[in-house]
């Protein structure tokens, strides 16, 4: 694999990077008033740090040994060290959420699979490095895809309910024994 590939791979699904990705998405969406361009930035975080937690104690709590570390069928639970946190990999999971929430946007076939063909570069160089199994780029995958529609789903759940009832308050006069206020209703 061309060590430029293997170089954005390794930055592209560092978290460090793909926060400041994500937030630069959103802020774009913010200074040029885009709805769509926000939603999608906000479901990259959120899809990001749902999965990540799932990413965090699923590694430790089953503590698959990495390629350079030992064979696929060793595991060390609750291991401390970075050579028995294979499974799943948290770099196919950042890229592969950021490619599946971006390219949600997209209807063209075309621009679908370039962007899902960069959210691979990651998982892929990940295997070239020797520091993941297939499955654990596969799972990672998979809880991206899941994890990016099921936050999506939420998400306009909750907006078509907010924006589909109109805000009222009613608000009443309430006396009673020793008190006098009002009381609103929403």
């Amino acid at each position: 694999m061309p060590q430029v590939l293997k170089e954005f791979g390794w930055y592209f699904g560092s978290p460090q990077n793909f926060f400041m990705i994500s937030a630069g998405v959103y802020g774009f969406g913010l200074i040029t008033d885009n709805e769509k361009v926000r939603h999608t930035g906000v479901l990259i975080i959120a899809s990001a740090a749902t999965s990540g937690i799932i990413q965090s104690i699923s590694k430790t709590a089953v503590g698959r040994a990495r390629p350079k570390t030992g064979n696929r069928d060793e595991f060390k639970p609750f291991e401390g060290t970075p050579g028995y946190h294979s499974f799943p990999s948290g770099h196919a999971i950042l890229s592969f959420s950021m490619a599946h929430a971006i390219s949600k946007q997209f209807d063209d076939f075309w621009a679908k699979a370039g962007i899902y063909t960069v959210g691979s570069i990651a998982p892929i160089s990940r295997l070239w490095a020797d520091a993941h199994w297939l499955s654990d780029v596969g799972l990672g995958i998979a809880i991206s895809i899941v994890v990016v529609d099921g936050v999506d789903n939420f998400m306009k759940k909750k907006n078509a309910y907010n924006y589909s009832k109109p805000k009222h308050i009613s608000w009443q006069l309430k006396a009673g024994y020793g008190t006098l206020g009002f009381v609103g209703t929403f």
